[in-house]
């Protein structure tokens, strides 16, 4: 062994791809999501902050391009991935994402690692399963990462926004004769999703939206507008030693280098709360005002909640609710974080008498639970979950918390719809019940934004939409 390939071993993350083979494999069988399963394995083994951040990378990686590392499997095993062990999968899927989509480790360490962890997770002739599906993979993979659009698509795969791995064999289908094959298989998206976006909004926004959902989504911060202006909140985060430039809406802030939001000092001191651009528009566009009552009637974590209340400057009221007691709990500590008084909360089985209290109410916020597909980019998982059967599902329940929150807005107030999707079902058809089915509301303003990304970090967008109506 020569000294080079000693020392590289002696860089070995092994712990990172075990932490990632396992989240990966205890998603699949134990029928948990990866990150979840991520996250118990960094608290319960505590590795390295190095070694985190890579397991955290493997296993997001693993997710987000499932589907196109299981066809580059498939492609060099010469069978059927659904036929193996699932921990023996999971093991490809990281040793595949490493060789194609990074660069720090060596790709023979990659392979001989993985070698390793096919044995021990399936035995002696597993190793060598891995050792050859890997190596193949390996053998036709050129050294060249192209940072123009490749003239031949079906041979590379785009592994950053301009960014693609080049083979010297096809890996794809031919993206003219099956579109709908060539972008589930080269973006990992499932089948059904490319061909619904191809019908709803064409072939180059479908391309857009694939492509922005198979990236790593940048941090964006908003600044606490009671606390704290953009170009001091730049200063203070570069003082923390993270590099930040200021959102075109010039109240927030893309983070292009530092640490996780959790170890960042300004956001724990409540200047400012992880929030992207199209998450802020639905209060950005419908604003309460100081002394204003408003009901938020989905508030999840609390990021809303706690941008009506600087909106308001914390004068009036915002009732937050939500089902689970360990969401009113964060809501709590995000309000305590970010400094605003007006809020209370509530669970939503005792919403009614508590809305009966304080209402009726100048704005309700129904920021409903939703498939998720705007933000597939920040949820990874969740495009493997998204049936037409479980858009209706949503849907249904959708429209049922719309209706209930039209119950507690007074004459004139108004209501703000909002989702982190982009599918027609939960959008603007439940819009549109809503002002059929309950007579004195009508449509004020409504907006559609469709995942984005570009060249430039403040190009992102995650995609969402809003609809605020106003009651007569």
């Amino acid at each position: 062994m020569s000294r080079d390939r000693r020392e590289t071993r002696g860089l070995d993350t092994s712990g990172a791809r075990d932490i990632a083979v396992e989240a990966l494999r205890g998603g699949r069988e134990q029928g948990r999501f990866a990150q979840d399963r991520l996250g118990r394995l960094i608290a319960d083994r505590r590795p390295s902050a190095a070694d985190a951040a890579l397991a955290t990378e493997l296993t997001l990686g693993g997710v987000r391009h499932r589907l196109t590392l299981d066809h580059l499997i498939s492609r060099f095993l010469h069978g059927r991935v659904n036929r193996l062990d699932s921990g023996l999968l999971a093991v490809l899927r990281v040793g595949a994402y490493q060789i194609v989509w990074l660069d720090r480790i060596p790709a023979f360490a990659a392979v001989d690692s993985a070698v390793e962890q096919g044995k021990q997770v399936a035995g002696r002739r597993a190793g060598g399963l891995v050792n050859a599906v890997l190596r193949r993979l390996l053998r036709h993979r050129l050294d060249e990462v192209l940072s123009e659009p490749p003239d031949q698509p079906r041979r590379c795969v785009r592994i950053g926004v301009a960014r693609w791995r080049a083979f010297d064999t096809d890996l794809f289908g031919d993206p003219e004769a099956d579109p709908v094959g060539y972008l589930s298989a080269s973006t990992s998206h499932p089948a059904v999703l490319v061909r619904r976006w191809l019908a709803h909004f064409g072939r180059s926004r479908t391309e857009q939206i694939c492509l922005a959902g198979g990236q790593r989504p940048p941090l964006v911060l908003r600044g606490n507008r009671r606390r704290i202006d953009v170009q001091t909140l730049l200063e203070r985060l570069s003082s923390e030693g993270t590099v930040a430039v200021a959102a075109p809406s010039g109240d927030s802030v893309f983070v292009a280098e530092g640490p996780p939001a959790r170890q960042m000092t300004a956001v724990a001191e409540g200047l400012c709360q992880p929030q992207d651009l199209t998450a802020q528009a639905p209060v950005v566009a419908s604003p309460p005002a100081p002394g204003h009552k408003v009901l938020d009637l989905c508030a999840g974590l609390g990021t809303k909640t706690t941008q009506l209340a600087e909106h308001m400057d914390d004068r009036g009221l915002v009732l937050a609710s939500d089902r689970s007691a360990e969401k009113v709990k964060w809501i709590e500590e995000a309000c305590r974080r970010m400094g605003v008084s007006c809020v209370q909360t509530v669970l939503a089985d005792r919403l009614e008498n508590a809305a009966v209290r304080h209402g009726p109410f100048d704005l309700a916020l129904v920021d409903v639970p939703c498939s998720n597909s705007g933000v597939l980019a920040r949820r990874p998982a969740a495009r493997y979950r998204i049936t037409p059967s479980r858009l209706k599902e949503l849907a249904a329940a959708q429209r049922g918390l719309l209706d209930q929150a039209a119950g507690f807005v007074r004459p004139g107030g108004r209501i703000v719809y909002a989702t982190c999707s982009i599918e027609p079902e939960e959008n603007e058809q439940v819009v549109a019940s809503f002002l059929t089915r309950v007579t004195g509301w009508r449509l004020v303003d409504s907006r559609l934004t469709l995942p984005q990304v570009g060249r430039r970090l403040t190009d992102w967008r995650d995609g969402g939409f809003f609809a605020a109506m106003a009651r007569s």
